[in-house]
């Protein structure tokens, strides 16, 4: 079985120009609580006019002791928004 894993980005550590405590820029639903063996997931709603056009969204998860929790985006959308899987 292959053991798929994302690369250690440091995102918490970036310099940001904007931190978006209420949720202007980008919107996330539906993060599960609690994340046990199995695929996981949740949505996510770009702002439209918010960012400039071809901007990179880039998201990194870590677990409590600092490690990578693999992530993909799946090549579809539902409707406006995107999946995230866990």
């Amino acid at each position: 079985m292959e053991i798929k894993t994302n690369k250690y980005l440091g995102l918490k550590d970036y310099k940001v120009y904007i931190e978006d405590y209420k949720n202007d820029f980008i919107k996330v639903y539906n993060v599960p609580t609690l994340l046990g063996l199995g695929k996981h997931s949740f949505l996510i709603d770009v702002t439209k006019g918010k960012l400039v056009d071809g901007s990179e969204v880039r998201l990194e998860i870590l677990d409590k002791d600092g490690s990578v929790i693999y992530t993909e985006f799946p090549k579809y959308r539902e409707g406006l928004l995107r999946r995230v899987s866990i």
